[in-house]
């Protein structure tokens, strides 16, 4: 009760992931926030890449079930552009994206999206402070598992606007 739980469920092929996402869903018995990546391998155009995520979430069992993008190019060779993000934030379900591109993406995706049903994560350690800043909301990091007080203090401080100290 103290936290919620995102869980990686991501892949390349449209029917395997909705496959998983329903697998966990079944699993918990009810609904859950959802990690999903990009198109590695196959690197699809951002129509198709649209369309996935909007089959994915639709296809979800529990309307309270929720998805978070993850946009790491650097690892995939397949980014979703800013406008893609933005037409996928309107999408009930898609409460959010883990960005790992820039963060010029990041404060352009920031301000064309509603920060009450999307958020901005930074997805990078070196990009939170810079993304904070321009209004991202925290970090998915893993380097956090290692200073959890660390990132907590670091997001907090953003949160709140200070930056210098």
């Amino acid at each position: 009760d103290k936290c919620q739980i995102i869980i990686a469920a991501g892949s390349n092929n449209t029917i395997e992931a909705i496959d998983l996402s329903n697998a966990i869903e079944d699993k918990l018995g009810g609904p859950v926030t959802m990690l999903h990546v990009t198109g590695y391998y196959n690197i699809p155009p951002q129509e198709g890449l649209l369309k996935h995520f909007i089959k994915l979430a639709d296809s979800l069992h529990y309307r309270e079930s929720n998805i978070v993008l993850y946009n790491v190019p650097s690892r995939t060779i397949c980014s979703l552009a800013p406008e893609t993000i933005i037409q996928l934030a309107k999408h009930p379900q898609i409460i959010g994206v883990k960005e790992v591109a820039s963060v010029a993406q990041a404060e352009y995706v920031i301000r064309r999206t509603d920060p009450t049903t999307f958020r901005v994560l930074s997805g990078e350690d070196d990009l939170i402070a810079g993304m904070m800043a321009k209004g991202a909301v925290g970090t998915i990091s893993g380097s956090a598992n290692l200073a959890p007080k660390l990132f907590v203090e670091l997001c907090e401080a953003g949160l709140k606007g200070d930056f210098i100290s």
